[in-house]
């Protein structure tokens, strides 16, 4: 769903919060799979009112994911290696969404055996 600039008319904040974590052990089957990663993140983004402007996805040969979001809010994003066992995430996003909850709704579906994650506050209260 692509929605024009004008279609867009809602103010957010000069602050926003950016989380980028890191997940390992996570099985290769989840993460070679662009229909289930797709879904995982569309429910953690919505889980969090951010609003869907637009997505898009490839899958790599022979394996791999990459998928972009962009949101009313921000954006999201994904990287999967499932040969290493691995994903990036990255989202940021103005107002009110917390991803913090969301990153924590991908790591209850996709079950890493380890984590590093990166809490960063972006611009300032106005």
């Amino acid at each position: 769903m692509k929605t024009s600039e004008s279609q867009t008319t809602t103010q957010y904040a000069f602050k926003g919060s950016h989380v980028i974590s890191e997940f390992y052990g996570v099985k290769k089957c989840l993460l070679d799979n662009p229909q289930r990663l797709l879904q995982a993140m569309r429910a953690a983004l919505t889980s969090i009112d951010t609003t869907i402007i637009d997505e898009t996805v490839h899958r790599f040969a022979p394996e791999g994911v990459t998928a972009l979001f962009l949101l009313a809010e921000s954006h999201a994003s994904l990287h999967t290696y499932p040969a290493q066992g691995a994903a990036f995430f990255d989202i940021f996003t103005c107002g009110s969404s917390d991803p913090k909850k969301a990153m924590r709704a991908l790591e209850q579906t996709l079950q890493p055996t380890f984590k590093n994650c990166t809490y960063i506050t972006r611009g300032e209260d106005q």
